[in-house]
């Protein structure tokens, strides 16, 4: 890891919160994860602090084959039936919309219990009820999300695979951090307290957020959304 690739890797945030203290020096580089990490945690811990939510899950909005627990934070993805391929994507989206004038938002998602699955933003318009790839999350112009597949997590957007990182063990949870006034939407890994990718786009409509799921016969098959306090 450079000294380059962790300083750019933390601008996007430091520029959103407006905190001029968090700059590198032009220290050695062998110093530069543990300057990472300090950071991340600090970061983290403010957004937390500051602009953390708990969305709640829209049930009037999943597919059939989607389980929403009582709490409305917890979903999980049943096997299809034979009409639908176990293979396809099951997608709910979040209760709260968020605007420019929403302010900054961060929320948090427990995704150790699926085998693959995929959190983001979308807009609330988005289509989301058909079997197509079109109408999955990151494969059209209206989502971003991170995918996460066994031990492999990308980030995806209108079909196109942005960030890729594979045999990334011990990925448990993901930090969502948007700021639509700044047009920034940011993925964090809450284990290694690092920044995976940064959006900048101007979101021209209500955003929502987004979760998908795929069932596995190997995994307990669902997500949480982290109650912040």
């Amino acid at each position: 890891m450079s000294y380059e690739y962790a300083r750019m890797s933390l601008d996007p945030l430091r520029r959103s919160l407006d905190t001029p203290s968090l700059t590198f020096g032009n220290g050695d580089d062998d110093q530069i994860p543990s300057l990472q990490a300090t950071a991340g945690k600090y970061l983290l811990l403010r957004l937390s602090k500051s602009y953390g939510c708990s969305p709640t899950l829209n049930a009037a909005s999943s597919l059939p084959r989607l389980q929403i627990y009582k709490d409305l934070r917890t979903v999980k993805v049943m096997r299809s039936s034979q009409t639908v391929s176990n293979e396809s994507q099951a997608q709910v989206l979040g209760s709260e919309s968020f605007l420019t004038e929403t302010g900054r938002r961060y929320w948090e998602v427990d995704v150790s219990n699926c085998g693959r699955c995929c959190v983001g933003v979308a807009y609330e318009t988005m289509p989301h009820n058909g079997v197509g790839k079109e109408c999955w999350l990151g494969q059209n112009s209206m989502s971003w999300c991170l995918e996460k597949d066994g031990d492999t997590i990308k980030v995806l957007h209108g079909g196109v695979e942005l960030f890729k990182r594979e045999k990334s063990l011990g990925f448990n949870k993901v930090g969502i951090f948007l700021d639509c006034k700044a047009r920034l939407l940011s993925f964090y890994c809450l284990g290694t307290r690092e920044l995976l990718h940064s959006f900048r786009h101007h979101f021209s409509r209500p955003l929502v957020p987004a979760f998908g799921l795929w069932y596995s016969e190997s995994n307990n098959n669902y997500l949480s959304i982290v109650e912040l306090k």
